[in-house]
């Protein structure tokens, strides 16, 4: 890669435990796989902006790299996240995560914004199911 080369493409990515199934639900096991993601993503060089473990929904904010697409990127940590998961005894029963998942590019403008909204996930939920916030976004973006 060029010296001159830069990029700066961030991705809100939010995927979902399958059947929206809260299995992550002491915050040992979210801090725990919050972690492990983390570092994971560090061994891959793909940088995280903000990263928030819910129970049954994970929110990123990544920088995407040059040499990786959004798929691969969400189908790395969702193996290994999963396959940890599982041999770790995270949680009680099998953890698998859900089929779909949603991408959204974020302007370094909104960047901040996204921080904060991922940041305060636990509050934003006090007040809105994860299934009706998924479905907020889908609205959303299909709109645009």
């Amino acid at each position: 890669m060029s010296k001159r080369t830069h990029t700066a493409c961030y991705v809100h990515l939010i995927r979902g435990a399958k059947k929206h199934i809260p299995l992550l639900d002491s915050e040992t096991s979210r801090i725990k796989v919050n972690n492990f993601i983390r570092d994971y993503a560090g061994e891959k060089s793909i940088p995280i902006k903000a990263l928030y473990i819910n129970p049954e929904h994970v929110h990123l904010l990544i920088v995407l790299p040059t040499n990786q697409t959004i798929e691969n990127i969400v189908k790395l940590i969702k193996g290994s996240s999963s396959h940890w998961i599982n041999h770790n005894d995270i949680v009680r029963s099998k953890f698998s995560w859900a089929v779909g998942y949603a991408a959204f590019t974020v302007s370094k403008s909104n960047l901040g914004k996204v921080k904060r909204y991922i940041k305060n996930q636990k509050e934003h939920h006090r007040k809105i199911t994860f299934s009706d916030e998924y479905e907020k976004f889908m609205q959303e973006y299909a709109n645009r």
